[in-house]
């Protein structure tokens, strides 16, 4: 359910060709990432990086695919094109979520309109997330989608933390740490409404009237969230259309990122972090991966 009568505030400050620069070379030297020829270049005819994501009405479980399967979503440069496919899928009754970033983690992503004209602190977590993305393919490093999702997310928000400590940028550090807050007051919300919503598909002969009771309490939940954060991205995403395809998308992000962060502060540095989550690359079992990592805290 959308929520009512709320105004999102335009971001203040914008990032930089050198502060790309700047955090490539962080990125390289002191977290070991390889970009992959990404973030070199600007392009001002790719806006953002566009996700969809399409769901059952009565599970959270994505419709459709990318990359024979491995991947929940179509991704396209062109927005309008992800448009009329969501608008095709919900003709059919399914749930979809439409979103749009400033990168991606493919490799040879160019500088992006969006990227430059983000804060500081958001330009730094993408920069560092999409570079963890990149370097576990070139080391061929294949982690469970979720897991990979969760430690990039943790990776780019301590590493723009990490990197204004580095550099002594007040304004940035403080607006990179209300980043990271907001963001795992996000995750709490996506997990909990996520956990409600497939308790009732799973009990349920017939939910509806009962998901959009759910959906509508969420959305009241995430209004009042939204309101107490202080960054842009994560109050914005708070105020999107809440269904089964917003979970879809956020619950990869969220599901592992309690204990991933958890991880990251107990590690003596990020890069020490980051060796441990490379580390349970190529384990496909959850409970080992549980395992492994409550082991590190």
């Amino acid at each position: 359910m959308a929520a009512k009568n709320c105004r999102k505030k335009e971001p203040h400050g914008t990032a930089s060709m050198n502060l790309v620069r700047d955090l490539l070379a962080y990125g390289r030297a002191d977290l070991k990432l390889n970009f992959a020829g990404s973030f070199i270049k600007y392009d001002k005819n790719n806006e953002t990086a566009n996700w969809l994501y399409v769901s059952r009405p009565f599970k959270i479980e994505s419709a459709v695919t990318l990359r024979s399967g491995k991947l929940p979503f179509k991704f396209s440069w062109d927005r309008k094109h992800l448009e009329r496919s969501g608008a095709a899928h919900r003709g059919k009754g399914f749930d979809t979520y439409l979103f749009s970033a400033e990168g991606h983690g493919g490799g040879n992503c160019p500088v992006t309109p969006a990227l430059l004209s983000s804060t500081p602190a958001r330009a730094g977590y993408v920069v560092i997330h999409e570079g963890w993305h990149s370097t576990l393919r070139t080391k061929k490093i294949h982690m469970p989608y979720e897991l990979e999702e969760a430690t990039g997310r943790a990776i780019g928000c301590f590493g723009i933390i990490e990197f204004a400590k580095k550099h002594k940028r007040k304004k940035l550090l403080e607006q990179a740490a209300n980043q990271e807050k907001d963001w795992a007051a996000f995750a709490r919300f996506v997990n909990k409404w996520h956990k409600k919503l497939s308790e009732l598909y799973s009990t349920k002969k017939n939910p509806s009237r009962d998901k959009i009771s759910l959906l509508e309490k969420a959305s009241s939940e995430a209004l009042r969230l939204s309101d107490s954060m202080k960054t842009y991205w994560e109050k914005k995403e708070l105020l999107a259309h809440l269904n089964n395809a917003f979970f879809l998308r956020y619950y990869s992000y969220t599901h592992y990122y309690p204990l991933v962060a958890k991880v990251v502060r107990k590690a003596g540095t990020l890069r020490e972090a980051a060796d441990i989550f490379r580390n349970l690359g190529n384990e496909e079992n959850p409970e080992k991966i549980l395992k492994k990592l409550a082991r590190t805290c």
